[in-house]
């Protein structure tokens, strides 16, 4: 399960994503979209792994990329030592 961020910094809404255990590393897994009404610096918007994914196994396995909200496999998955990432 996963999280984005909402305005108040906060994590919000959450996402499931089933994921074959021999998944290549960077399969995309979801694709997050927000918007600003802002412009310039102010409307710029970064996402972020938020709520239990500061576990280091977790942010070993995936990883998001903060510019495009493109959350993919970060290593190798194994679903006998982690059977859910969140």
């Amino acid at each position: 399960m996963f999280y984005h961020k909402s305005d108040t910094g906060l994590c919000g809404r959450s996402y499931t994503v089933s994921v074959k255990e021999d998944a290549q590393v960077g399969l995309p897994l979801l694709r997050l979209n927000a918007t600003d009404q802002d412009i310039g610096d102010n409307g710029r918007i970064q996402f972020v792994l938020c709520g239990h994914s500061t576990n280091s196994s977790t942010t070993e396995l995936v990883a998001i990329s903060a510019d495009t909200g493109l959350l993919y496999t970060a290593s190798q998955l194994d679903y006998e030592t982690m059977r859910q990432v969140s």
